[in-house]
């Protein structure tokens, strides 16, 4: 079972258990190319929204999504798929893609105009980030709180 974002968000010096599979009645698209951001983020919002997020927090979807979907783009070589769910009381979205994340603990670029900011980012206007790597690749999955 899931830890809550609650619970995930207390244990961060501690190795989080493997992440379940998402639910059957997940909503789930592949996206191969950094050609489909506008579809990515066309398709966080159509989710977010059926999700009953309020429109700031639809925002926020999309910016996470797509930056993390960017960094597939660069960072990977398959693309990545973008599953989303409503999961007690969040919205998770969970992209996989077949890179390699390195070090979770970010490192702040030297200056604004160093690049690197992004998952920094995604990390603030996030509820809960938790990122794995695995055998297959890394898979990252943002909560939003929904209430």
């Amino acid at each position: 079972m899931n830890p809550t974002p609650e619970k995930a968000a207390a244990m961060p010096d501690r190795p989080l258990p493997a992440l379940p599979a998402p639910p059957a009645a997940a909503r789930r698209r592949a996206f191969r190319s950094v050609g489909e951001l506008e579809d990515v983020r066309a398709f966080a919002t159509r989710v977010a929204r059926s999700a009953g997020l309020p429109d700031l927090r639809v925002e926020r979807v999309v910016l996470a999504v797509n930056e993390v979907a960017t960094n597939s783009f660069e960072h990977a070589t398959g693309g990545c798929v973008i599953t989303m769910w409503v999961e007690r009381g969040s919205l998770v979205c969970q992209i996989d893609d077949d890179g390699r994340f390195g070090d979770a603990v970010r490192v702040p670029p030297p200056d604004l105009e160093s690049r690197g900011h992004g998952l920094m980012l995604v990390d603030e206007i996030t509820d809960v980030v938790r990122r794995h790597v695995h055998a297959g690749g890394t898979s990252t999955r943002l909560h939003f709180t929904i209430g």
